[in-house]
C-alpha cells in the first residue's frame, strides 16, 4: 500500500503538468508530504535517500518553485550531512539558489549559509567553511535590524557565531575565533540558550590551548563542569569535555591529572557505546601513560585500542591507527626498544598512507572525498621518529643517528609544505598551525647541534634553511589564504576539477603501487592520460589566472653562498627566529656569508616591546638585545634588512636608541616577509617594463561630513571615518611626488576604485594617499577610494587586493594601518601591504597605526626626491626620515609621528638597470655563433 500512494504521489507529479499549474498553496500543501511518504515508503535508509532524491527532482521539473520546495532541500540536505556530505553541498546549493530567486526572508537564506558551513566543514574544507559563515552572519545582522524576531534571531545568531568561532579556530585564525566567541555573551541577554554557551566555552577552551595557555583551557573545563547544563548534556559531549581537560593536562606534562579525565571520558564513551571517540581517548590514555613511565600499561591500553579500532575502521585507513602505532613506538623508544619502536613506525605509516611502504617526503596522507586524514597523525609520526633517532643516538645504538633525526626534520618541513600548497583548494591550513613554531626549533636546534659538533658549514646553512624555510611556508599560507582561488576570479568549476583531477590521480598512483604485473600497463595508461589532462588544466590556470598560479608556486629555497654573493658590501639581512627561551638570530653578508648569534628570551619581551614608541627602557635594551651584538667588527654595514618572528614583528627598529641618536639616523633600515622574495628573479622581472612610471591616488576627504550616509559602507565605517577626519595634505603629497617622478596623479574625485582597477596593473610606482580601515578579521580591512555615482567612497578590501595583479617597483601605502593588522601565529601582521606584495608588489612602504598626515607628507615628497635622484629605497626613505628629524621640532621627534612608515621588500634603486655583463656575455655569444655559422656555411660550399 506504501508504495502504491508513491506511486501515486509520482504520477500526481506528472500529471500535473498537463493539467496545468495550480495555485502554490495547493503545491505547498503538496510539497510537505513529500518526507512522509519517503518515511514511510523505504526499507533502508539508502532506499530513503534515494527515493526522495528522486520525488525532490521530479517535484522541482514538473512543479512551480516555491518557499516549501526551497524547504525540503535543504531539509534534505541537513538529514545528508553525516553520511553524504558531497550530496549534501549539492542539495543546499540548489536551496540557496531557489531561495535567492523567490526573494526569501534574509535569516531564512543565511540559515542555509550556515548549514552549507556545517557540511564544508564536515567535507574539512575549512577555508570554505569559515566564508560560508561569514556570509551567514553579514545576512542575520542586516536581518537583525530589519524583523521583529528579535529572541529568535538571537538565538539563531548565537549558534551562527559558535560553528563561525570553530571554523575560524579550524583555520588558526584565533583571533577571528574570540571575536566570534566575545559575540555570544550579548545575545545570551536576549535568548538564554545553555547548550550554546557551553559549545562556545568548549570551543574557547580549545583557543587557549591552541595558543599555549592549557591552564585557561583546563580552567574553562572546569566551568563547564560546574554548569547546570553540564548534568543533562548528551552523554557523548560530557565525554568531550574530558577527553579535551586529559589532552590539555596531557601537554602540561600534568599526565596523572590526564588520567584521571581520560579514564572518565572511556567510561562515558563506553556508556555510550561510542567507539570511534573512545579509539580517540584510548589513544590519548597511551600518551598519559607513557608521560609516567608506566610503559606495560601502555602497552595493555595500546591492544585495548587496537581491538576497539577493529570494530570502527574495517579498512584500517583511519587517522587513529597512525596516532596509536605513533605511541606504542614511543613506549617501546623510551625503553629503548629501538628496533620494536621502527617496526611499529612502520605500522603507522601503513595506517596514515596510501601506499603500504613510506618512500620519501613526497608522501602524502590518505586522501578521502576532499578530507586530508592524518595530518596531525603523520606529524606524531615523524616526530616520534626523529625523536627515537635522537635517543638512540645517545644511547650509542645509532651512531648516525643525528644525521637521520635532520633528514626526518626536513620530511616534516615537507609535509608542512604540501600542507600548504599541493592540496591547498581542500585542506585545513589551521591544523598544524600551532605544531609548526616548535617543529621548526627542533629541526634547527638539531642543524646547530651538528653544526657544533662537526664544525661542517652545511649544518649551519641547513638551519638558516629551516629558519628562511619557514617564514616561506607562512608566507605561502597568507598567499593562499582561505578562498584565494574566487578571490582571484577562478570560477567554482575550475577549482572544484582542479581538486578532482590531484585526487583521481593521487588514488590512480596508488592502485599502480598496489597492482600486479598484468594490471599494471592499463592502470599506466589511465594515469598518463589524467596526467595530461591535470597538465592542460594547470597551463589554462597559468595564461587566464597567473596570479592565481603564481600563489600556488611559492618560492624556491635560496643558497645561502649564492644569495650572499648578490648582496652589496655595506649591507647586512638580519633573520630572526623566536623559541620558548631563545632567540636565534641569523645574519646574510656578502664578507661572512651565512652566521648565527643565540640570546636567552627576556621574560618582559613583550613589555619591552610595548615601550619602545614612547622611548622608554626597551628602545635602549632592545637594541642591545637584538641589533648591537651583530654589528661588532663590521664598520662597513649601514644597510640592515630585518626579517622579524612572532612579536618581533611590532618593534619599530627604526626608533631603537643607539646612544642618543635613533638607529635609523645610522642606519638604514628596511624588512622582507621571507628572504626567497629577496632574490626572486621572476619577482623583479614581472616588475619591470610597467606603461607608467608613476600612478598616484590622493584624497583629502574634504566632504567627508557630508553625505555618508550615501554610501555602500557599515556603520563602523562611517563611524571610523569621521574620526579619522580629513587629510589636507593627501592630494599634495601625490601632486609632489607625480611632478618628481613624471606620471599621473588622481586627485579626490578623480581617486575612484573603478580607476583604480583599471590602471593600477600597468604603473611601475603605486602610490596611494588616503584612509584606511583596520578590521578584526584582516580580510576586510580596506583601503577607503572615492566611489561613483551616488557612492561617496568605494572599499578595497584585503581579500580584492589578493586576487588582483599588482606586479609593481614599489607601493607606497600612505595610508593609516596598512602595515598592522592581526598577529597572526609565527608569521607577522596581516596587513594590506603584505596583500599587496602576495598580489606581485616587489617593494612596499606602509604604516604600522595611524599616520601623521603632515609627518607623511614631508617624509614621502623628501623620499620621491631621493629616490628620483638613484638612491636605493632604504637609503632614500632613511635621508627623508633624518632630513625630517634634523628640522622638526621635539615634538616632531616623537617616534610615533614617524617611526610608523617601513619599508618591504626589495631595496634596490628604482631605475635599477640590468648590469653590463649579461649584455656583454650574451654579445660575445651571439658574435661566436654568428662566426661559427659563417664557418660551417663556407666549409658546406
Amino acid at each position: 500500500m506504501q508504495r502504491v500512494l508513491i506511486l501515486f504521489f509520482l504520477i500526481s507529479c506528472l500529471m500535473s503538468s498537463v493539467e496545468g499549474q495550480q495555485d502554490t498553496s495547493y503545491w505547498e500543501q503538496y510539497d510537505a508530504t513529500a518526507f512522509e511518504e519517503a518515511d514511510n515508503t523505504a526499507n533502508s535508509e539508502a532506499e530513503y535517500f534515494d527515493l526522495l532524491a528522486s520525488v525532490l527532482s521530479n517535484r522541482r521539473r514538473q512543479g512551480p518553485l516555491t518557499r516549501s520546495l526551497a524547504y525540503n532541500y535543504h531539509t534534505f540536505a541537513r538529514q545528508l550531512r553525516i553520511p553524504r556530505p558531497e550530496l549534501a553541498l549539492t542539495y543546499i546549493d540548489t536551496a540557496l539558489a531557489m531561495k535567492t530567486e523567490i526573494g526569501d526572508i534574509k535569516r531564512d537564506i543565511a540559515q542555509s549559509y550556515y548549514a552549507k558551513g556545517r557540511i564544508l566543514t564536515r567535507l574539512g574544507n575549512h577555508q570554505r567553511a569559515l566564508r560560508t559563515y561569514n556570509l551567514a552572519l553579514r545576512l542575520m545582522d542586516e536581518a537583525f535590524t530589519e524583523q521583529d524576531s528579535i529572541p529568535d534571531l538571537a538565538r539563531r545568531l548565537a549558534y551562527f557565531y559558535v560553528e563561525a568561532a570553530r571554523s575560524a579556530r579550524e583555520n588558526g585564525n584565533y583571533a577571528l575565533a574570540n571575536l566570534r566567541l566575545k559575540q555570544i555573551p550579548p545575545l545570551s541577554e536576549i535568548y538564554d540558550n545553555p547548550q550554546t554557551t557551553y559549545s562556545a566555552e568548549l570551543i574557547q577552551a580549545d583557543v587557549y590551548s591552541d595558543l599555549g595557555a592549557h591552564q585557561a583551557a583546563v580552567t574553562a573545563c572546569q566551568r563547564l563542569e560546574a554548569m547546570p547544563y553540564y548534568s543533562t548534556a548528551y552523554i557523548d559531549d560530557q565525554a568531550a569535555l574530558h577527553h579535551n581537560k586529559g589532552i590539555f593536562y596531557n601537554r602540561m606534562n600534568r599526565a596523572s591529572e590526564a588520567e584521571v579525565s581520560l579514564r572518565k571520558a572511556i567510561a562515558l564513551n563506553s556508556e555510550a557505546n561510542n567507539k570511534q571517540n573512545l579509539s580517540f581517548t584510548q589513544s590519548s590514555l597511551v600518551r598519559s601513560l607513557n608521560l609516567q613511565g608506566r610503559y606495560a600499561e601502555a602497552e595493555a591500553e595500546f591492544l585495548a585500542c587496537l581491538s576497539t579500532l577493529e570494530g570502527v575502521y574495517a579498512n584500517g585507513k583511519a587517522p587513529v591507527w597512525g596516532e596509536i602505532y605513533a605511541r606504542a613506538a614511543i613506549t617501546q623508544s623510551l625503553q629503548n626498544n629501538f628496533t620494536r619502536a621502527d617496526s611499529l613506525l612502520r605500522l603507522s605509516v601503513i595506517g596514515l598512507m596510501a601506499e603500504p611502504a613510506f618512500q620519501g617526503p613526497a608522501d602524502l596522507p590518505v586522501i578521502e572525498g576532499a578530507t586530508i586524514y592524518g595530518q596531525e597523525d603523520m606529524w606524531e609520526m615523524l616526530t616520534s621518529k626523529r625523536d627515537m633517532l635522537i635517543r638512540a643516538y645517545e644511547q650509542n645504538a645509532r651512531p648516525d643517528g643525528l644525521e637521520l633525526a635532520l633528514a626526518t626534520c626536513h620530511t616534516i618541513d615537507t609535509l608542512l609544505r604540501y600542507n600548504r600548497s599541493q592540496l591547498s583548494l581542500t585542506s585545513s591550513l589551521g591544523q598544524l598551525i600551532r605544531l609548526e613554531a616548535g617543529e621548526y626549533t627542533q629541526a634547527v636546534d638539531l642543524a646547530l647541534r651538528l653544526y657544533r659538533t662537526t664544525g661542517e658549514q652545511r649544518y649551519l646553512e641547513e638551519a638558516y634553511q629551516f629558519v628562511s624555510g619557514q617564514k616561506s611556508n607562512l608566507l605561502q599560507r597568507y598567499l593562499i589564504s582561505p578562498n584565494l582561488a574566487e578571490n582571484m576570479g577562478v570560477p567554482k568549476e575550475l577549482i572544484e576539477k582542479k581538486s578532482d583531477l590531484e585526487i583521481k590521480v593521487l588514488m590512480m598512483e596508488e592502485a599502480l603501487a598496489e597492482a600486479g604485473a598484468a594490471d599494471k600497463p592499463a592502470l599506466r595508461d589511465s594515469l598518463l592520460r589524467l596526467n595530461a589532462i591535470a597538465d592542460d588544466l594547470r597551463r589554462q590556470l597559468e595564461v587566464e589566472y597567473p596570479a592565481f598560479t603564481r600563489a600556488l608556486r611559492g618560492f624556491p629555497p635560496i643558497a645561502a653562498a649564492e644569495a650572499a654573493a648578490t648582496m652589496e658590501e655595506n649591507q647586512l639581512i638580519i633573520e630572526y627566529f623566536l623559541s620558548a627561551d631563545s632567540i636565534y638570530t641569523f645574519t646574510l653578508s656578502k664578507r661572512d656569508g651565512v652566521s648565527v648569534i643565540i640570546v636567552p628570551r627576556p621574560d618582559n619581551l613583550t613589555e619591552l616591546i610595548g615601550t619602545v614608541v614612547n622611548q622608554g627602557a626597551g628602545a635602549t635594551a632592545l637594541y642591545e638585545l637584538l641589533v648591537a651584538p651583530l654589528l661588532a667588527g663590521k664598520p662597513a654595514i649601514t644597510r640592515l634588512q630585518f626579517i622579524p618572528d612572532g612579536d618581533l614583528w611590532k618593534i619599530p627598529f627604526a626608533a631603537l636608541k643607539r646612544g642618543e641618536d635613533f638607529l635609523i639616523q645610522d642606519y638604514a633600515i628596511s624588512f622582507a616577509y621571507a628572504a626567497p622574495l629577496l632574490f626572486d628573479r621572476q619577482l623583479a622581472d614581472r616588475a619591470r617594463a610597467r606603461e607608467l612610471e608613476y600612478l598616484g591616488y590622493g584624497i583629502s576627504y574634504e566632504n567627508l561630513q557630508r553625505g555618508l550616509t550615501g554610501s555602500g559602507l557599515r556603520s563602523a565605517d562611517y563611524r571610523d571615518l569621521r574620526a579619522m577626519g580629513q587629510l589636507p595634505f593627501a592630494s599634495k603629497e601625490v601632486q609632489r611626488a607625480a611632478e618628481l617622478m613624471g606620471g599621473l596623479p588622481r586627485l579626490d574625485h578623480e581617486a575612484s576604485l573603478t580607476n583604480f582597477l583599471r590602471e593600477s596593473a600597468g604603473a611601475n610606482i603605486l602610490h596611494l594617499s588616503m584612509h584606511g580601515l583596520l578590521r578584526p578579521n584582516p580580510m576586510e580591512s580596506a583601503l577607503v577610494f572615492t566611489g561613483d555615482g551616488e557612492e561617496e567612497f568605494a572599499l578595497l578590501e584585503m581579500k580584492d587586493v589578493l586576487g588582483g595583479n599588482y606586479p609593481s617597483e614599489l607601493t607606497v601605502l600612505s595610508a593609516c594601518h596598512t602595515g598592522g593588522g592581526t598577529l597572526q601565529t609565527s608569521e607577522g601582521m596581516q596587513s594590506i601591504g603584505r596583500a599587496f606584495t602576495a598580489a606581485g608588489s616587489r617593494s612596499t612602504i606602509t604604516s604600522t597605526w595611524a599616520a601623521r598626515d603632515e609627518s607623511t607628507h614631508d617624509i614621502l615628497g623628501r623620499f620621491f626626491e631621493e629616490l628620483k635622484g638613484g638612491a636605493a629605497k632604504d637609503i632614500a626613505l632613511q635621508r627623508a626620515i633624518k632630513e625630517y628629524l634634523a628640522a622638526g621640532t621635539a615634538a616632531d621627534r616623537r617616534p610615533d609621528h614617524w617611526a610608523n612608515l617601513t619599508l618591504t621588500g626589495v631595496v634596490t634603486p628604482i631605475d635599477e638597470k640590468m648590469p653590463w655583463w649579461p649584455i656583454g656575455v650574451a654579445g660575445v655569444a651571439f658574435l661566436v655563433g654568428c662566426a661559427f655559422g659563417m664557418r660551417r656555411l663556407t666549409t658546406n660550399t
